[in-house]
């Protein structure tokens, strides 16, 4: 993951768009489509180039298109697909939502895919903590984004980020761990 590039993260943010706005069905139109490797999805009518090949952090992959970058998130665990080959159906995976968001936080702030770097998502730092746990209730736990460091950690309630030590109670995302 971290080899790629401006094209990766962009198709990360379309599936997400997609999987927001048309229930997760990708649009092979808007897709870079290179025939030879996906012959079915090539919708948008036009031959392959090698200069449209997908740009990664040092160069391009010759041949890569997006259909190959949804394949490499699906690998990674930042996405999943259902459908057919022809009429995929994309659904963010817990940990692709927090990649997404950490990438539009990103994109706000100024950034463009091409110099996004993702955050690392590390589960040694689940340690929930909360008053519930005196009276034998499950302490809650939330996946956090932590703003000054962009680290994606899992936290109870008042837990702190082990990068920067600030207070988790920013950036609260209501997902399974």
């Amino acid at each position: 993951m971290q080899s790629f590039g401006r094209d990766h993260w962009n198709v990360l943010a379309y599936v997400e768009t997609r999987a927001v706005d048309h229930k997760g069905v990708l649009d092979p139109r808007q897709m870079r489509c290179n025939s030879n490797r996906h012959p079915g999805l090539n919708l948008n009518g036009f031959e392959w180039m090698d200069g449209w090949s997908t740009r990664v952090k040092e160069g391009q992959w010759t041949g890569h298109d997006d259909w190959d970058c949804v394949d490499d998130l699906q690998r990674m665990g930042l996405l999943t697909l259902d459908g057919t080959g022809l009429h995929p159906i994309a659904k963010l995976t817990p940990q692709g939502i927090d990649m997404a968001h950490a990438l539009r936080r990103h994109k706000m702030q100024g950034g463009s895919f091409s110099d996004f770097e993702p955050p690392s998502f590390c589960e040694e730092d689940a340690k929930p903590t909360s008053p519930w746990l005196g009276l034998g209730w499950p302490a809650p736990t939330f996946r956090y984004i932590c703003a000054p460091c962009n680290k994606a950690f899992n936290a109870g309630m008042g837990d702190l980020c082990s990068q920067c030590g600030k207070h988790a109670t920013h950036e609260r995302r209501n997902l399974p761990t």
